[in-house]
């Protein structure tokens, strides 16, 4: 039987930066993650994501019930299943919130802590930028944000659309002002995917206070006195226990740790009846009112030459392949998306609360 003073049940954003931050202070972490490594070449490489949404071994899909107001149409949600999660497979767009969305939270929780004011200085303390310094930039933190390295002809001719129209050009879309169009930044460093392992974990990978599970999957809590003093997993096809000294912490997803906590007997009381798992806090909520940002996708023919259409095809491919590995340049360098506007699309000259963020794909 082991015992650490964390377990971080989630090995992605979330938990390998909860698990960095603890590490550092001298605790001894286990990091449980479903998942496997994010060590195939592909994820590292800025335009290797898009292939992977088509199937792929380091994704998990999951069907929502039928939605009412949709028509009782069925969404597809997929979640990351590798080490360093959503950071490993995402399109890697570094785009922060409005100061209005986290001072809202601040007013909801009572607590300033949750304002821009406040958090502007936890995102410099990550931030290692590429260009932008100054008052809501750090150019000395583990992850790397930059230009995209590439940038497609109809991506150029979108920006200097928009300004026709009236949009103003916005050369940082994170310094709390978000109106205008512009080029977006990434988590990518000289050419490469800067997830929160190879900026995080990998650094810590010999420390003995770090252990990492792997095709792991954890059942539930193991709770004693409405407290949580470990989890039961399935490891390589055995059931085991493993007990933490001080916290179980849940950084599994807005899907599995809700999850988790109902079939550990935490969540709403006629849910957990229906499956027979005994009550032992009951919480309305666990479960329940989950949101994703909304994307309504517009489709229409354009001139050929002024995108990527096949250039992940034939000899197109493997031209632009070499070309990467040789020269650390061209079409590969691109998430496929490099620019965006943010406005109010019933008065585009409305600078006050941008209402939507348009991109150009």
């Amino acid at each position: 039987m082991k015992n650490f003073d964390f377990i971080i049940v989630g090995g992605g954003t979330s938990g390998t930066i909860t698990s960095e931050k603890l590490i550092r202070n001298g605790y001894k972490v286990l990091i449980i993650e479903e998942g496997k490594k994010n060590n195939n070449p592909l994820l590292s490489m800025p335009a290797g994501w898009i292939p992977m949404l088509d199937g792929s071994p380091y994704l998990k899909f999951y069907k929502s019930i039928p939605q009412p107001q949709l028509n009782n149409r069925q969404h597809d949600i997929a979640q990351a299943k590798v080490l360093g999660g959503g950071s490993s497979v995402n399109g890697m767009v570094y785009m922060r919130g409005k100061p209005s969305d986290y001072n809202r939270w601040a007013e909801a929780t009572g607590d300033e802590r949750w304002g821009w004011n406040s958090l502007i200085n936890n995102y410099k303390a990550l931030e290692n930028n590429q260009r932008l310094a100054g008052e809501t930039h750090g150019t000395d933190g583990p992850i790397k944000v930059s230009d995209p390295g590439y940038v497609a002809e109809g991506s150029n001719l979108y920006i200097k659309t928009m300004q026709k129209l009236g949009l103003p050009y916005n050369r940082d879309f994170n310094d709390g002002n978000q109106y205008g169009v512009g080029l977006m930044q990434y988590t990518i460093g000289d050419g490469k995917r800067c997830d929160t392992v190879s900026a995080l974990i990998n650094p810590l990978l010999n420390d003995k206070n770090l252990e990492i599970m792997l095709n792991t999957v954890v059942i539930k809590l193991i709770i004693e006195n409405k407290k949580a003093i470990g989890v039961e997993i399935l490891h390589k096809g055995k059931l085991e226990k493993v007990y933490a000294n001080n916290e179980v912490i849940l950084t599994a997803g807005s899907l599995i740790s809700p999850k988790l906590l109902m079939l550990s007997g935490i969540g709403n009381e006629e849910e957990l009846k229906k499956f027979d798992i005994k009550i032992i806090e009951k919480l309305n909520g666990v479960g329940k009112n989950l949101q994703d940002h909304h994307e309504v996708p517009f489709i229409s023919k354009a001139k050929a030459g002024f995108g990527y259409h096949k250039e992940n095809k034939g000899w197109r491919m493997i031209k632009n392949g070499i070309q990467y590995l040789l020269f650390n340049s061209g079409p590969v360098r691109s998430v496929g998306v490099e620019c965006c506007s943010f406005l109010n699309p019933e008065n585009i000259l409305d600078h006050r609360d941008p209402k939507i963020k348009l991109y150009y794909v």
